[in-house]
């Protein structure tokens, strides 16, 4: 976000934390904001579809507006039924003071666009998948804070849904600024809900308010009504796997943790495993920055299909539903497994992963590539859940199952209908 380095946009945060903020919530627009989607990234995307989706259905009579930091990634913007804008950094400062917004009237047509759906917003939420957090840097979290400012600042009712947030160890001359600005703008939601009990127990540290655990909003509901989506849904046409069929999904995160060569030996033996057990294999990636990766992998591992379409989030439900078990590294590939009850083997680089494979019973499964390779653990884990993958589907399914037994978009709902 280079727009944060920018001493005006540091400046305009400064100066708005100077003046206090707003007590008044306005609920009467047409319009539901939802920020924090980068898009390109399919867990976004999966993110963005359910949000819609299901606010849709509870409040049909508004329309739903995705801001983005990266709008210019979203290819064919017209096929959705939600419009699309940029959540610009540079707009979010303006936006916090009145010289900033009276320039706008004469200034740039799409600042003019951003002010005036701010001012028609009835509320906004937040699914932001992890940015809250010193792990992805302080310009991150400045991000983060001058949206929560900008809500502040155009008295929009702001709900934080399931994603991860923290840690918070930042340097201690970050936090000498970072703690009065999430002391004092992390008061603004109305309702906030971590995905993990880590993310719970970091915003104690600057909160005593009611905070909530709640699993990724992916998992709690089922099929998509495209119609909501899609402004005219084609057919979902994806690679049918006659045969047993095991998916690679791998995260360039966890490459730029440990050394490339080791995480490629790694996935070849693994890629041999699967061939002695008779199963085919398909290698994809979750997101556009992973399809080096997996060409790099389907090259060393010398047979399986690589699947390099650019699928799109639904699409890739539809892929994983398909396999027997998946080795997953990205995040909402491990969702969508969870959520078709298809188990996985999961390499991931931070806690919200172990939190997730806690939650569904399923620990043995879980590597944490900062610890380093296991590869030899690794390649026994799928051995292993090959040979229970029914049983693990069952477990997976149960829980489920629990997990959909009530929905945040039910609390929102609730909440928006109490204050109006």
């Amino acid at each position: 976000m280079k727009a944060l380095k920018n001493g005006s946009v540091i400046a305009s945060m400064i100066s708005q934390y100077a003046s206090g903020s707003n007590k008044n919530k306005n609920w009467e627009g047409d319009k539901i904001l939802v920020v924090g989607s980068i898009f390109s990234n399919r867990g976004d995307q999966a993110m963005t579809f359910t949000a819609v989706d299901q606010l849709s259905r509870r409040f049909p009579e508004k329309d739903c507006v995705l801001f983005t930091i990266k709008p210019e990634q979203i290819h064919n913007p017209s096929e959705y039924e939600f419009e699309i804008v940029s959540l610009d950094a540079t707009y979010r400062a303006r936006s916090l003071n009145a010289l900033g917004k009276f320039s706008g009237v004469f200034g740039p047509p799409l600042f003019q666009k951003f002010d005036q759906i701010w001012k028609d917003a009835a509320f906004a939420v937040d699914i932001n998948g992890y940015a809250l957090s010193s792990q992805t840097g302080v310009e991150d979290t400045l991000g983060y804070l001058l949206t929560l400012m900008t809500a502040d600042e155009y008295e929009v009712p702001y709900y934080i849904l399931p994603q991860s947030i923290g840690p918070f160890n930042y340097r201690p001359i970050e936090h000498a600024f970072l703690d009065l600005l999430l002391r004092r703008y992390i008061e603004i939601p109305e309702l906030i809900f971590p995905r993990e009990e880590h993310g719970v127990e970091a915003l104690r540290r600057y909160t005593n308010r009611h905070i909530e655990q709640s699993s990724d909003i992916v998992l709690q509901h089922g099929e998509y009504d495209l119609n909501n989506i899609f402004v005219d849904p084609r057919k979902i046409d994806v690679p049918q796997f006659e045969n047993p069929t095991v998916g690679i999904v791998p995260n360039a995160r966890v490459s730029s943790r440990v050394d490339e060569q080791e995480l490629i030996d790694m996935y070849k033996s693994i890629g041999e495993v699967i061939n002695d057990l008779d199963y085919q294999l398909a290698i994809f990636a979750h997101t556009t920055s992973d399809r080096e990766l997996c060409e790099l992998i389907h090259d060393a591992i010398g047979f399986g299909e690589l699947l390099d379409r650019p699928y799109n989030a639904i699409e890739l439900e539809h892929i994983i539903s398909q396999l027997d078990f998946i080795i997953g590294s990205r995040y909402h590939s491990i969702i969508h497994a969870y959520k078709c009850g298809v188990p996985a083997v999961v390499i991931g680089w931070a806690v919200k992963y172990k939190e997730l494979l806690r939650r569904f019973n399923q620990l043995e499964y879980h590597f944490d590539c900062r610890f380093g390779l296991a590869e030899k653990e690794i390649v026994n884990a799928v051995n292993e859940l090959s040979l229970n993958a029914d049983k693990e589907e069952t477990v997976i399914k149960n829980t489920l199952a629990e997990i959909r037994a009530e929905s945040v978009f039910d609390r929102v709902e609730t909440n928006i209908e109490s204050n109006q």
